[in-house]
This record gives C-alpha cells, sequence and structure tokens, in this order.
C-alpha cells in the first residue's frame, strides 16, 4: 500500500541555484546503482545483480548496508566486498533501521528486534502490543528509525507516534491534530525529525526533543516527503520524487533528479542523476542512498510530466520494473561500484564502452542481444573512467554489462540499454502502436488514426478520441535508449 502511495505522491520540481552542498552530492559527487538488477538475493552475489523491492535501506558504520525485501523474511547486507551477504530471518519482516553506533533493528507488525553484535540472531527490543496501551490487532508498525544505544522512533498506522528507549520503555509524542507522519529519521544530536502531513496535504517538518513535544522547524508546505534522512554534519535529505537538500534548519540548498530521465546518469555527476526518489539514506561516510522504481525496456511513453511518466512506466513498461538503490558518492571512497557511462550511448556501435568504477581490477564488459551474446572483452582498468574495446556488436536494442572484479574477492558492476537501430523500423512503429492503442483505449477510448514519417528515425501519428475528433499526436522517434513515444495533447492538433 505505501509503494502505490508514494508512486502517486511523487512530484518533480524545478532546481533552485547551486549551493554548498555534501560532497557526495556536489559537482564533483558521482551516482551508481548498488543494487538494481533482476536476480533473487543469495550469499556472495554480485549486488548490482540482485533485485527485489526494497522497503528499507540502513547503512551501517563500516560500510555494510543492510536491506529489507517486500515479502522476504530475511534482510540482507550489500558488504565493502560489492557482494550479498544474509542476515538472520525476522518472521514478518517489514523494515529495517541502523543507527550511528551500528544498531540494526528490524520490525515486524508489533515488535521491534535488535540484531545480536555477532549477528547471530535477533532479540526483541520493543514488544508494543504488550507495552503500548490499546495497541490492536489492525496496528502496524509502518514507520522506523534508529537512535544509538538501541533506542528507536516508530508509528502505528502512521496515526500515533512512540519513541522507545533502549531498556524498551515507550513514550507516545503527541501529533498535531488531524494529522499524520510520513517519514521519520533520527537526528545527529539524538532528536527525532517528523515530516507531519496535515488533511489538506500539507507537510511540515517537526522535531522533538528526546522527551520533548514535536515543534515546528518548518511551515506548512506542499513539499512531498516520502523518506527523510541526516548526514552526520546535521545536512537534512527529503526524498519525494526529486532529492531535495537542505540545512539543518530545513532551507533548501538544491535538488537532485528533477530533469533527466528515472535511473540515469549512473557512472556520471550526482547533479546530472536523473531520478525519482522513494527513499532516502545517508551513511556514517557520507554517501547518500536512495531508492526509485525504474521500468526497464526499450520503449518509454513520455506525456511531458514526471509523475504521469513513472507511472505509465510502471503499468505500460516494456521492460522488467525494478527498485534499484542508487548511491551518490564523494570522488575519494572505498566502495566497489561501477557503471557503464552514458557516453557509450554514443560509441557503443564503434566498439567502444566507457566504464566508470571506483575499484581497480580486471573487467570484463559483454553485450548481449535479446540475451544472445554478441561481443565482449576483458581488460584490466583503473579506479576512474576508462575506455573498454570490444568488438563491433550489430544494430540492435543492446545490453551492455560490466563487471569489475577487484582484489580480495571485491567486486563492482553496473549495465546500460543502448539502441543502436539506425533508423525507426517499421516493426518497432506497429509495436509501438499496439501498445499506444491499448493504453489509449483503457485510459479513455481514444485510437490512433494514421501516421506519417517525418525523417528516417521519426513518425507523428494522429490521436483520434470517441467521438472521431482530434485528440492530440503521438510522436514516435528512435534514440539511443530506444523508442520513446511523446503524447501531445489537443494543442497539437
Amino acid at each position: 500500500m505505501r509503494v502505490a502511495l508514494a508512486l502517486l505522491l511523487l512530484l518533480a520540481t524545478a532546481a533552485p541555484a547551486a549551493a554548498e552542498v555534501p560532497a557526495a552530492l556536489g559537482p564533483d559527487g558521482r551516482v551508481f546503482t548498488l543494487m538494481g538488477g533482476t536476480e533473487a538475493p543469495r550469499e556472495g552475489l554480485p549486488a548490482y545483480r540482485a533485485g527485489g523491492f526494497v522497503s528499507a535501506v540502513a547503512p551501517l558504520p563500516g560500510g555494510d548496508i543492510a536491506l529489507a525485501l517486500l515479502l522476504r523474511e530475511r534482510p540482507w547486507v550489500v558488504g565493502m566486498d560489492g557482494r550479498m551477504h544474509a542476515l538472520p530471518r525476522v518472521r514478518g519482516l517489514e523494515l529495517v533501521a541502523a543507527a550511528t553506533d551500528g544498531t540494526l533493528l528490524a520490525s515486524t507488525d508489533g515488535q521491534v528486534h535488535r540484531l545480536r553484535a555477532d549477528r547471530t540472531g535477533w532479540d526483541v527490543a520493543v514488544d508494543a502490543r504488550t507495552s503500548v496501551p490499546k495497541w490492536s490487532g489492525d496496528d502496524e508498525i509502518e514507520l522506523l528509525t534508529a537512535f544509538p544505544g538501541g533506542g528507536a522512533a516508530f508509528t502505528s498506522n502512521q496515526i500515533r507516534l512512540y519513541r522507545s528507549a533502549p531498556d524498551g520503555t515507550v513514550q507516545r509524542i503527541a501529533l498535531p491534530r488531524q494529522t499524520e507522519v510520513q517519514a521519520l529519521a533520527a537526528l545527529p544530536s539524538g532528536a527525532l525529525l517528523a515530516a507531519i502531513e496535515n488533511s489538506g496535504a500539507d507537510t511540515r517538518l517537526m522535531i522533538a526533543e528526546p522527551g520533548g513535544p514535536l515543534r515546528a522547524l518548518t511551515p506548512w508546505s506542499q513539499a512531498t516527503a516520502l523518506a527523510l534522512a541526516a548526514l552526520p554534519d546535521g545536512t537534512l535529505l527529503r526524498a519525494g520524487g526529486a532529492l531535495e537538500v537542505l540545512g539543518p534548519d530545513a532551507a533548501s540548498l538544491a535538488r537532485i533528479g528533477t530533469r533527466a530521465p528515472f535511473g540515469s546518469g549512473d557512472g556520471g555527476p550526482a547533479r546530472k542523476a536523473g531520478l525519482g526518489a522513494f527513499s532516502v539514506a545517508a551513511a556514517p561516510d557520507g554517501a547518500v542512498l536512495v531508492t526509485e522504481i525504474v521500468s526497464n525496456g526499450f520503449e518509454r511513453i513520455s506525456t511531458g510530466s514526471r509523475l504521469e511518466d513513472l507511472l505509465l512506466g510502471f503499468f505500460a513498461g516494456t521492460g522488467p520494473v525494478t527498485m534499484p538503490v542508487r548511491a551518490f558518492v564523494a570522488p575519494v571512497g572505498t566502495r566497489p561500484l561501477a557503471a557503464v557511462a552514458l557516453p557509450t550511448r554514443r560509441t557503443l556501435e564503434r566498439g567502444r564502452v566507457a566504464v566508470q568504477t571506483t575499484l581497480p581490477g580486471d573487467a570484463r564488459v559483454v553485450v548481449r542481444k535479446g540475451g544472445r551474446l554478441v561481443a565482449s572483452a576483458t581488460t584490466a582498468v583503473p579506479a576512474g573512467r576508462s575506455v573498454v574495446v570490444v568488438p563491433e556488436p550489430p544494430a540492435g536494442d543492446l545490453t551492455v554489462t560490466v563487471e569489475v572484479a577487484g582484489p580480495g574477492g571485491r567486486v563492482a558492476g553496473g549495465r546500460l540499454g543502448v539502441s543502436t537501430w539506425p533508423r525507426l523500423r517499421a516493426r518497432d512503429l506497429r509495436g509501438a502502436l499496439r501498445r499506444l492503442d491499448s493504453l489509449l483505449e483503457s485510459a479513455d477510448d481514444s485510437s490512433t488514426a494514421g501516421c506519417r514519417r517525418t525523417g528516417p528515425r521519426q513518425a507523428v501519428c494522429r490521436i483520434r478520441d470517441r467521438d472521431g475528433r482530434c485528440g492530440g499526436r503521438a510522436v514516435i522517434s528512435q534514440r539511443h535508449i530506444g523508442r520513446v513515444i511523446r503524447i501531445q495533447g489537443r494543442r497539437a492538433c
């Protein structure tokens, strides 16, 4: 339910003037996909190949990143070796949260569990069913954040807010009338940060000191807060489509991910990343972890609205829907990460693949067309940007994967879809029209009504509404990302 509500709340906003921001999100910061594949997690699997819908991300001191996956009772850790490692099961697992001292918590419907120091099992830290008055079978822990020493804050169905001490005693924190909690974060000071939404769908940030009530940090606004996080220096992060960087006083410093397509920009500057931020977490080393929902494939439908484009990709995409965890990191770091960089879309037809990596080692580049291997090469690469030369692949919708094997079994990898067709093929145009007609019919009984070529890589098709009148047009283009269908309204008639 929370995934569906968050999809409907994701909004795009324009970026303000640049200001000083944390290094991971600054001009020299880079973005990579930490985890975002389609394989079921298993012990030792390179993280970039692992998939699943992530319900929570919890960075730990030392670099490990704990994850909870929807409908899975086993939490996982992405280690500093770049591989997946299993943690003990938690029956009914919903969320995980980590404190700056390394305390890792996991929640079920009515309990908060604490991971033992040796990672061999979990102990109950809070049993809300017995420690919270009037907790019923309908109550669920829907938000969770962790404080050093084992304390936590959590909500019951987002309408009641509680803070627990390390000994398990629970204090209720009163909410303003007719409000609910949208997001929580533990601040470095020990205070609790909460995003509170009122009945008019406006949101404000509020703070509660230990043992104290909520007080306003910001006025009410329409800023969406699907998740909150705090960096060690007090910088705040708010995810709500774009990723907003706030000062400790909640003054806006920058927004990231407001222009480029969702899921794009791996290996490139953090500021140019395409993002539909669903959740955010801050690592002790300054890295920023963001989840988003991405529709993979070589056909995209766009209306010009980022919210509508996200929903269209989710419900009408041609490829698998994934929920990648993307890592924004400072230029200097030890976390193993790699990407097939965007310049590859311009150079792949000549057999040149741009690779960006933080891990020096042997890079194996593989190019596939429809799952069939069509080109590959292995070469040693340093940390940074390199070009790997592969045999020139045939034209087509190609998937390029890089995996870098470094010292001590460390691994990093990434992939990029590249379409090298030199023109919009008739079969691709027909396929795009079939899917577009299906979408239009289900939306309002409209349909396409004839197309004309406007160049070798583009066609324009009329849209006819249910009454036979012009309802707009669709521009179908062959690009390096595949076929892009841009729907234009009646103004284009």
